[in-house]
């Protein structure tokens, strides 16, 4: 059963889109028994998802996908053509799923599991040079690079570029200050760590500053 973990509209999602009827929401469900949260098991919740937040009609429920940005292939990130003001996402780890659903806003999401099996070198596969020479981190390596790689992979999979892009040459920052819980991705892009209540898993939900997509009308 999904159950919704956060929610923002308007400026609450991003200062850039007040006024613009932005509406952004993550959703999360974890599978039963030991099975692993498969495809052909996300994507019919995601199907019920959209119908039952009313963007569209089962009828008209026909996603299809963006164009590679690395070769030009249609298998890019999954889109809904009949409501071009909608973009959805969704990630599965283990037996759990995230499922982030935006209305006027561009959207990604990252679920993965903590892990402790780093290896040497894997710090540059992960980090950015900036992120490499920080003096101190508020979290133990391992959990740190975990969690950069969640940020940047909501991020990427946000923009559609997915693992085309290499993680090191993308820099998600900590602004300080009151708005120190957003990081801060490139291209004014918007990043946060998401609450699961759920143990030794980590969630990311990455925000575009304006919906790049024009028209449509839910």
């Amino acid at each position: 059963m999904l159950r919704r973990i956060w929610h923002a509209s308007g400026p609450s999602v991003d200062a850039s889109l007040a006024g613009g009827g932005a509406d952004v929401g993550v959703y999360f469900a974890e599978r039963g028994g030991p099975r692993a949260a498969s495809s052909e098991w996300a994507y019919p919740l995601l199907h019920q998802l959209l119908v039952d937040l009313g963007h569209v009609g089962r009828d008209k429920l026909q996603l299809a996908r963006r164009a590679c940005s690395a070769c030009g292939g249609l298998h890019g990130k999954p889109i809904l053509p009949t409501v071009p003001r909608l973009s959805f996402n969704l990630s599965r780890r283990g037996r759990g799923l995230l499922i982030a659903v935006g209305v006027g806003v561009e959207v990604g999401v990252d679920l993965e599991e903590l892990r402790s099996d780093w290896t040497n070198g894997d710090e540059a596969f992960v980090l950015s040079g900036a992120e490499l020479a920080q003096p101190e981190l508020e979290v133990p390596l391992a959990e740190f690079l975990t969690r950069q790689w969640t940020r940047k992979e909501a991020y990427l999979k946000g923009t559609g570029d997915g693992l085309n892009v290499e993680m090191s040459s993308v820099h998600i920052r900590r602004p300080k200050g009151p708005a120190g819980s957003i990081f801060e991705a490139p291209q004014g892009w918007c990043v946060r760590d998401l609450k699961l209540d759920v143990p030794d898993y980590v969630g990311a939900i990455a925000t575009a500053p304006r919906r790049r997509a024009s028209g449509g009308r839910l």
